[in-house]
């Protein structure tokens, strides 16, 4: 990130109600995890919801009952939140490829993992500006994205988890 914008996000990211305890960064727009295999089916990656893994165990945020929520919770899981863009990428691939990636990523990865691991519902619009005039892309402005991640975050650690992975 530029010193500016990282400056704004972690002005953003520590409001006076977490002076205690506030992780020091948890917002960042920069590459987390980062995969360019295209060869992911787009249809199938961005399924919002999906069988559960082969171990038996749910992943995904929204498929969770509320016991099994504060299970993963009491268990110290780590929460993966998809962050990918709705943006042309010219005609050999489909619009979703910068979410689906990630998506099918965090999935795979807390189903494979041996430590707790929840899947949060992905955050499916960025900032992608510099497509616009391309049919397809769908942008949010700069403060509007790292507002969007800061409140997802801050949404997460208020439900008590404290170990928040943002993975594009």
């Amino acid at each position: 990130l530029r010193p500016s914008l990282r400056a704004a996000a972690a002005r953003a990211a520590a409001p006076a109600a977490w002076a205690n305890g506030s992780p020091p960064s948890i917002v960042s727009p920069s590459i987390v995890a980062s995969s360019r295999a295209r060869s992911i089916s787009a249809a199938t990656a961005t399924t919002v919801r999906s069988s559960p893994p082969a171990n038996g165990r749910k992943v995904l945020w929204q498929e969770m009952l509320r016991h099994e929520l504060l299970a993963a919770l009491e268990a110290g899981a780590v929460v993966l939140v998809p962050v990918g863009s709705v943006e042309q990428h010219g005609p050999h691939c489909p619009l979703d490829v910068d979410i689906s990636i990630p998506w099918r990523l965090a999935v795979e990865a807390a189903s494979r993992a041996d430590v707790p691991v929840v899947v949060a519902p992905p955050v499916t619009f960025g900032f992608t500006h510099y497509n616009m005039g391309e049919i397809g892309t769908i942008t949010l402005g700069l403060e509007t994205f790292v507002a969007v991640l800061c409140e997802v975050s801050r949404s997460i650690w208020a439900n008590g988890f404290r170990r928040i992975v943002l993975l594009n």
